[in-house]
């Protein structure tokens, strides 16, 4: 069962845009979707630059300032760019009018920890 962490109010967001915050040493970003919130670790997976541009691009894709690659808003999947591998989904609730997300796990807090070591 997942341990929920208060991430942001619901009233923080307009559509189409994302909020990047540390939860448990690991960068997590929600975007607020046409159809809903949804939540990632905001680390690409081509170079690991954290993935904190806060507007989606045309309202469905998330942008690596890094070097341009962009992934679905829904999925997760790289669209462009050099990433060859989806970013990894965090479950998202709302209750209230408050968003929740699930704290990362042992081992994403491992592999963000050696990402940084590199």
């Amino acid at each position: 069962m997942a341990e929920w962490i208060r991430f942001a109010k619901e009233a923080a967001y307009k559509t189409r845009t994302g909020i990047v915050k540390i939860i448990g040493g690991v960068p997590v970003a929600v975007f607020k979707t046409i159809s809903g919130f949804k939540g990632y670790i905001a680390v690409c997976t081509h170079k690991y630059h954290v993935l904190c541009v806060r507007e989606l691009i045309n309202g469905r894709y998330i942008l690596c300032q890094g070097h341009g690659e962009r992934f679905n808003v829904n999925t997760g999947e790289p669209i462009e760019g050099l990433a060859n591998e989806p970013i990894k989904e965090v479950e998202v609730k709302v209750e209230d009018g408050v968003i929740y997300v699930a704290k990362p796990g042992e081992a994403i807090v491992n592999w963000v920890a050696n990402i940084n070591k590199e």
